[in-house]
């Protein structure tokens, strides 16, 4: 004889709406304040929990009635706060990347936020005038923290050629800032 939840998860695989809100309701708060134990962002927590469910509802003919289906949402649960905080930190990593390139273009030394900020505006104009797929390989792993694999399937194109647009992105880079600062240099000496 099938239990209630075996019964509930054989409708849901059926696309029964009724049988997974029932489902939702009984899971949400334990998932929530799971995930909440963990992350300490109720805004990242609603998201990954509604993520949770957007992907159990996608998936659910592969669900499996005689499977322990708490344990199964838990793993579900863990592994997308493992893979946030992975992001976090790949994000953070390319940001630290971005700055320590600056860093190391610069010609003038940098004494106030004044000259930091003229240089951030020239890096963001650099960054606005690469070529557009170039650009966008950019922007999708520095701002966005992307891997080579997801930018490649993102825009269709293979990991290589999106580790060789960082690499000319760079270079293009730092040969704009190094000429921006070189001539800031002569603009600065000229007026005094």
């Amino acid at each position: 004889m099938a239990t209630k939840e075996a019964v509930l998860i054989e409708l849901i695989k059926e696309g029964d709406h009724e049988a997974f809100n029932k489902f939702y309701c009984k899971y949400k708060s334990p998932l929530y304040r799971f995930c909440l134990s963990l992350l300490k962002d109720k805004g990242e927590v609603d998201q990954i929990v509604q993520d949770i469910f957007i992907s159990v509802w996608t998936k659910r003919e592969g669900l499996d009635s005689s499977q322990n289906i708490s344990s199964y949402l838990f793993t579900i649960a863990k592994n997308k706060i493992f893979n946030h905080f992975r992001n976090i930190k790949r994000s953070e990593s390319k940001r630290v990347d971005l700055w320590s390139m600056i860093e190391e273009l610069q010609v003038l030394e940098t004494e106030n936020i004044a000259e930091t900020e003229i240089e951030y505006q020239l890096l963001q104009k650099a960054i606005e005038d690469l070529p557009p797929q170039r650009k966008s390989v950019f922007e999708k792993s520095i701002s966005e923290g992307k891997s080579y694999k997801e930018i490649a399937d993102e825009l269709q194109i293979s990991p290589n050629t999106v580790r060789n647009h960082l690499a000319k992105a760079r270079l293009e880079l730092k040969q704009f800032l190094k000429l921006s600062m070189e001539i800031n240099a002569v603009l600065f000496l000229f007026f005094l």
